[in-house]
């Protein structure tokens, strides 16, 4: 498949793993997915480690990074933060508390890379805005290994869905077909991601946050293959009608994923 050279702004364009274990994390990750890594240092010891689906192929699909000291303080688990491209973190930066949101790290360069800034939404999910410079996002999508979708799991869908169209220009879907009410967001009639509100049963300590989905082959050999490596399934998989073979997993260290292959049959 061709690579991707540029993110529409309100597309959501990189994830990275922000992981208590790193170098576990990219063993977990390089056998489930085959992911090979660039590391590019960044000081005592630590590296930001760029995923490739292969070693030949042009790109990066995803980062693992360590989790920082001032996160870790507050027993802040490992977990997969999202980015959207945007044509200005400063913009973005600027709207987040009028729209209700909460600014967590305010617009600051990313070496040549890119532009960033990161905040909660007012259901206290997480989320990055990202400027891109050098660094346009992953290389590939919606292909065994990449990612494919994102959905974000929340306990205020009406405050949460207001906030993300105001922020990105997303329209808001919503269907109630299925097993469980449903919206989805849409940039321009192109679909770039969901909203679900989180069941009553999830203790309350666990916040809002988005729930990044990776494409795969084969949805339950990567639950065994999640298992064999020492993480576990959330829940068993499950069929999506008319969309393919779904499960949530978590890894190791403790960051909850999703991967999405075709029906089985």
């Amino acid at each position: 498949m061709s690579e991707i050279d540029r993110y529409e702004p309100g597309q959501f364009c990189w994830n990275d793993l922000q992981s208590t274990d790193p170098v576990a994390a990219k063993a977990f990750y390089g056998a489930l997915f085959g992911w090979s890594f660039d590391d590019l240092p960044l000081g005592d010891g630590a590296h930001y480690s760029m995923a490739k689906l292969s070693p030949t192929r042009r790109g990066h699909v995803a980062a693992i990074v360590p989790l920082d000291a001032a996160r870790r303080a507050l027993n802040v688990p490992s977990h997969w933060e999202s980015y959207v491209a945007v044509a200005s973190a400063d913009a973005i930066d600027s709207k987040v508390s009028e729209l209700g949101g909460l600014r967590i790290a305010s617009a600051f360069d990313v070496m040549e890379a890119g532009r960033m800034c990161a905040f909660d939404d007012p259901s206290g999910a997480g989320l990055c805005a990202w400027e891109a410079k050098q660094h346009v996002g992953a290389a590939q999508r919606d292909e065994p290994g990449a990612v494919c979708w994102h959905e974000l799991n929340t306990r205020d869908e009406e405050k949460a869905e207001a906030f993300h169209c105001a922020l990105f220009g997303w329209t808001a879907r919503s269907d109630a077909g299925g097993p469980r009410p449903y919206t989805e967001l849409k940039l321009g009639g192109r679909s770039v991601g969901g909203i679900v509100t989180m069941p009553a049963q999830i203790p309350t300590r666990v916040p809002s946050f988005w729930l990044v989905y990776f494409a795969v082959a084969d949805c339950d050999a990567s639950v065994a293959k999640t298992i064999e490596l020492g993480g576990q399934p959330t829940a068993p998989p499950i069929e999506l009608p008319g969309i393919g073979r779904f499960a949530r997993l978590r890894d190791a260290q403790g960051a909850v994923f999703a991967v999405l292959g075709p029906t089985k049959r």
